[in-house]
């Protein structure tokens, strides 16, 4: 991994005070391009990208916990979920008292990861896919800005152009919340189709207005920003167009297992 190297306008900013851990975390939503180039005054903090990933980490898991512990919310998806299990059911070719045996099978199955247990064993995908994905975002950029961009930047700033904007990933698990207390919905992004609650099943198409998620399109350009920032670049379009990419890239892959269901 590259140590960090100061720039020319971190010598020349050599009594700039650096911004407190809330500063940071406030300034990241309301001023996040002022907020970035003063952090990139100073060398990378751990803290900058752990703590607001570890945040936002905890709270998607807790999110995903009090959404399946609803009874309202977890009925609909254990509905949802025999629906589409005991359709493959009847595609599968099988005798009428075999589709009988399995579906007590998937009832039982249904019930344990709608459960208590089911919850818990979500909880750690979340937080360990969570991570792992997190690094993968932030290898991806880090290496688009070294070689493709020629820019000059280390790994640890792109953790925190990436890692700092989690905090609107926070927000945005609240407002799912929010949502799904007070619909009895069951939605896993802020997404136009989403919060329409559209059933594509006879219209596939209708699956694009899943790239209108407004609360993810926000984060993106904030990272792409930061990278911008910390890379110290004077081009930030690349950037954002960069963080625009690869998160437009991931919904699609999304869609379209939506689509293949």
């Amino acid at each position: 991994m590259q140590e960090y190297e100061p720039v020319e306008r971190n010598e020349l900013n050599s009594e700039m005070e650096e911004l407190s851990f809330i500063d940071k975390m406030v300034g990241v939503i309301t001023e996040p391009k002022e907020t970035f180039r003063k952090i990139s005054f100073f060398p990378p903090r751990v803290t900058d990208w752990l703590v607001p990933l570890i945040i936002a980490l905890f709270v998607v898991a807790l999110s995903t916990g009090v959404r399946m512990l609803n009874p309202d919310v977890s009925y609909k998806v254990k509905e949802e979920a025999r629906k589409a299990a005991y359709e493959q059911l009847e595609k599968s070719g099988l005798s009428k008292s075999e589709i009988e045996s399995r579906k007590e099978t998937i009832n039982s199955q249904i019930d344990m990861m709608t459960g208590t247990m089911g919850v818990v064993f979500s909880a750690i995908g979340i937080l360990v896919f969570g991570f792992v994905f997190f690094l993968l975002i932030a290898g991806i950029m880090y290496l688009v800005a070294k070689f493709v961009f020629k820019d000059n930047g280390s790994f640890s700033q792109a953790l925190v152009a990436n890692g700092l904007p989690s905090y609107i990933t926070v927000i945005m698990m609240l407002v799912i919340t929010v949502f799904v207390m007070a619909t009895g919905n069951s939605i896993q992004d802020t997404s136009l189709f989403s919060f329409l609650n559209l059933d594509a099943s006879s219209n596939k198409i209708l699956y694009l207005l899943s790239f209108l998620d407004p609360f993810r399109l926000w984060a993106a350009y904030i990272v792409g920003l930061g990278m911008a920032q910390l890379f110290n670049s004077q081009n930030e379009t690349k950037y954002v167009a960069l963080s625009f990419g690869l998160t437009v890239a991931f919904m699609a892959i999304g869609v379209v297992f939506q689509m293949m269901k």
